[in-house]
């Protein structure tokens, strides 16, 4: 009688192989893992609740980030805004994060030697 392998269940882990539809979509576009880095404490499970993950496009050299959340609950994609212009990556990040409404000193807006 052969005995079944007693094999972990990694299904609830933050695994892009665990998003079946995210893990086509970087195939497709033949996306390369740069670095992946764990996030966040899991409390009493043995995995992170998050891995962050720099992916590249070999096409067209684009970076972008990917945050696969832990138990099933999906994942984030972030992308730069597409604009070498330190103001408008600078306007793009205050946009994206909402913080168009607040004081931002403005050494951290722009630099006249770089812009």
């Amino acid at each position: 009688m052969s005995k079944k392998a007693n094999r972990p269940d990694y299904s609830n882990h933050p695994y892009v192989s665990n998003y079946p539809q995210l893990q086509e979509w970087l195939d497709k576009n033949e996306a390369r893992c740069m670095w992946q880095l764990p996030m966040g404490e899991s409390g009493s499970y043995d995995y992170p609740r998050a891995y962050v993950e720099c992916y590249q496009i070999p096409a067209n050299g684009r970076v972008f980030i990917v945050l696969v959340h832990a138990d099933r609950h999906g994942w984030d994609i972030y992308t730069a805004c597409g604009n070498m212009n330190i103001e408008a990556t600078l306007n793009d990040a205050d946009i994206r994060l909402n913080l168009e409404n607040q004081d931002i000193p403005p050494c951290l807006r722009s630099s006249p030697s770089q812009v």
